[in-house]
């Protein structure tokens, strides 16, 4: 933080699972979220074979 301050950083941004051991350091430091991403990961078992996806 104080890097980013003696840079005249205004925001800096942090990484860390909800629940988690570094959400709860963040928030504890100060730290406040402004977004939230979520991913999703799709099954390909039988989804066959099409572009870009090549078998081993």
């Amino acid at each position: 933080m104080a890097a980013a301050r003696d840079g005249s950083r205004r925001c800096v941004v942090a990484q860390a699972g909800a629940g988690s051991l570094g959400d709860r350091f963040l928030s504890a430091q100060g730290f406040r979220k402004v977004f939230t991403l979520r991913y999703a990961r799709l099954a390909l078992a039988g989804a066959g074979l099409g572009a870009g996806l090549c078998s081993t």
